[in-house]
């Protein structure tokens, strides 16, 4: 893979880079979950790699079945990341009486992947992530889900699905985990900061 192909993979962090806006309407939220969503996908995953692979990391991108690899963690983690800031907003604004889209979760959750086409999302895929979010909303506590560790489910993905070996990831699951919960109270903090309904 050459340089110009690894650093398209950054694409998504375009949208994080500029002004932050006040988030007013369910429109302006659905492009803060996916900006967000595609933001700590990114950064989290290569990160961890990078950690991994050491000097080796650029040189790495040349293996097209690594790329394959990357790809398909990189779309899971995504999926993942969406489903988990939608149940977190919801549910915030539900409880700080700012609007109940309690009824519009499975909408907004469908819009965000709508507005991804720049990312390579598999049709299979969507599928599957369309019906675990549906699981996923036939069980969330809106009062709870907020407060009570609400983006594990990301945070095991990017560990299950990073393409690391067994044997080092044995290792790195605290550390994964913890890096990713910390950059998910970033945008849990600038969240706070831009809602405004």
């Amino acid at each position: 893979m050459k340089l110009k192909e690894f650093l398209s993979l950054l694409n998504p962090l375009k949208g994080i880079i500029q002004k932050n806006q006040k988030i007013q309407n369910t429109d302006q939220l659905i492009v803060f979950v996916k900006e967000r969503s595609a933001w700590i996908t990114q950064i989290t995953l290569l990160g961890y790699l990078k950690t991994r692979m050491g000097t080796q990391y650029v040189k790495a991108f040349e293996n097209k079945e690594l790329m394959k690899s990357i790809n398909y963690a990189k779309e899971k983690i995504y999926l993942t990341s969406i489903q988990d800031l939608v149940l977190y907003v919801i549910s915030y604004m539900k409880n700080n009486n700012l609007s109940d889209l309690t009824e519009q979760a499975a909408s907004i959750h469908t819009k965000v992947i709508d507005q991804s086409a720049n990312l390579p999302l598999s049709q299979n895929e969507i599928f599957k992530d369309i019906n675990k979010f549906e699981t996923r909303l036939s069980s969330v506590n809106w009062i709870d889900f907020y407060k009570n560790n609400p983006f594990d489910q990301s945070c095991q993905a990017l560990f299950t699905w990073a393409p690391v070996a067994d044997e080092l990831k044995q290792y790195d699951e605290e550390i994964v985990l913890n890096s990713m919960a910390l950059k998910w109270n970033n945008i849990v903090s600038d969240f706070k900061k831009l809602i405004n309904y």
